[in-house]
């Protein structure tokens, strides 16, 4: 597994959860997998281990000396690159809160070369290179060039985790890779072909062995022009080599039976202590405490992807309208863009049933999902998503726009709510957000009498990594039964 994050380590977002669970599952079925990932200068852990080698590294506009240190978890061997480009950075892409590093090029090329110096160092010959979004994107590249036999059978699978980050670079720094300009600036749309871009994401997947993405709506989503981001040409011409996986969710941490971050727990046959998670909940957001009070819960990157401009945007905005018009609290937890932060904390002061915390909490994260009655996810596009299936486990009725792995996960509730596990919208606009949320006030306000009965639905709910896991493998066999991988 090659990979800018990878918990408990390096975390900006789920492809971190998804690494190192898939691998964890990918042991127990009795594989032999490794992690590297850069080590970072926030990462601190008193297991690893730096290994007495120096490896040096020099192609072209590269010549530099780095190290190797590790440490086993999970019975999973995570190897570290050390090297000052990664190790004197407090971000992973950029520092908090600032744009990203201006050599993100170089260092991300220096990353996808090490891979394979490491394994020489260890004498380690995977079959696989598992590849995870754009900062990995030039090692399929790299091993259908390699000239040494000892990778000659090794193959690569390209999982996009996200198609809006691609890692373009200006074209004027191709001599940083020691790669032709052919492999790596796309001119698969209208859009690259006009700025000539270096992009890492389009040269995996033009490249890589099998390509996969994180639900099966999403893998057809991203073939559209709509969603495609500039990639559905080479997409589509890849499509038979295009596989869509739901992520599975580690329900040793998301499990409201055992939750270390909640002081009492519950389950779907014994639900009391929700409410008293709900009440706790209240008065950590210095709202009212009273439990006939809706609360729905957002815990989300604060970004444009997520459905804020849609929340956010107009006159008055859509949330605006929901906190005017109905008796919900409405609780939001995450970080991101300024604006959108700056303009979620202004509205809060004009409304006490608006709660907003600027921050990334693992403890508050917890108590949202536990503590609320509805979860919203009203995303322009969403891979996969993870809150919405926690939200099923924990309960808490999820209410998100059909797209992605959202789609994927939440069942419409029937008319009778007979059946189905949530609210499910299509159009992306404010007025659609409200009116979803105006059917979840609908529902709190006469059919209480079935909360139960559907949180008892929806808890038991399951999406373990057992399945997807098993599909990787298949994944993994078909690459390597391609007589000499992908062919362009």
């Amino acid at each position: 597994m090659v990979s800018s994050e990878a918990v408990p380590y390096a975390k900006s977002g789920g492809l971190a959860d998804v690494v190192t669970a898939l691998a964890r599952e990918l042991v127990i079925k009795g594989h032999d997998v490794k992690i590297f990932i850069p080590e970072y200068g926030f990462i601190q852990d008193s297991s690893m281990e730096t290994l007495p080698w120096k490896i040096h590294v020099k192609y072209d506009a590269i010549d530099t000396t780095f190290r190797i240190a590790k440490t086993v978890l999970h019975k999973i061997e995570f190897l570290f690159l050390q090297h000052p480009l990664f190790s004197e950075r407090q971000g992973i892409y950029g520092d908090p809160g600032d744009p990203p590093y201006s050599d993100n090029m170089y260092r991300f090329t220096l990353f996808n070369y090490a891979a394979f110096e490491i394994c020489r160092r260890l004498d380690w010959y995977p079959d696989v290179f598992h590849c995870h979004d754009w900062p990995t994107g030039i090692l399929p590249v790299l091993l259908k060039n390699r000239k040494d036999k000892i990778f000659k059978k090794a193959v690569s699978v390209m999982t996009i985790h996200n198609l809006g980050y691609q890692g373009n670079f200006s074209k004027h720094d191709v001599h940083f890779t020691n790669l032709k300009a052919d492999d790596l600036i796309t001119a698969h749309s209208r859009i690259s072909r006009e700025a000539k871009e270096i992009n890492f994401l389009a040269s995996g997947i033009q490249h890589a062995d099998q390509i996969t993405t994180v639900s099966k709506t999403y893998a057809s989503e991203i073939q559209s022009r709509e969603q495609g981001a500039g990639l559905n040409d080479l997409l589509t011409r890849r499509n038979k080599d295009l596989s869509g996986i739901l992520n599975g969710v580690d329900y040793t941490e998301w499990n409201p039976e055992t939750d270390q971050y909640l002081p009492v727990h519950y389950s779907s046959t014994a639900q009391n202590n929700k409410d008293t998670l709900k009440a706790d909940l209240q008065r950590h957001m210095n709202l009212e405490v009273n439990p006939d009070i809706p609360i729905i819960g957002i815990v989300s990157r604060l970004a444009d992807q997520k459905g804020f401009r849609e929340l956010c945007g107009g006159t008055p905005t859509a949330l605006e309208r929901i906190l005017q018009d109905f008796s919900f609290q409405v609780i939001i937890v995450g970080t991101g863009d300024p604006a959108i932060e700056n303009s979620l904390t202004e509205l809060s002061a004009n409304f006490n049933n608006l709660s907003i915390s600027i921050t990334f909490s693992n403890y508050l994260a917890h108590l949202v999902e536990a503590g609320s009655d509805f979860f919203l996810m009203p995303s322009r596009y969403e891979p996969c998503g993870l809150n919405q299936i926690y939200s099923l486990r924990y309960g808490t009725i999820p209410i998100v726009r059909k797209t992605g792995g959202l789609a994927d996960t939440v069942e419409p509730f029937a008319e009778n709510f007979s059946t189905g596990t949530g609210i499910v919208f299509e159009l992306m606009s404010g007025e659609a957000i409200y009116h979803a949320v105006e059917q979840a006030g609908n529902f709190w306000n006469s059919s209480r009498n079935m909360i139960q009965e559907i949180r008892n639905r929806c808890m038991n709910m399951r999406f373990e990594w057992d399945s997807p896991a098993l599909s990787y493998i298949e994944i993994y066999n078909k690459a390597l039964a391609k007589e000499g991988g992908y062919e362009q």
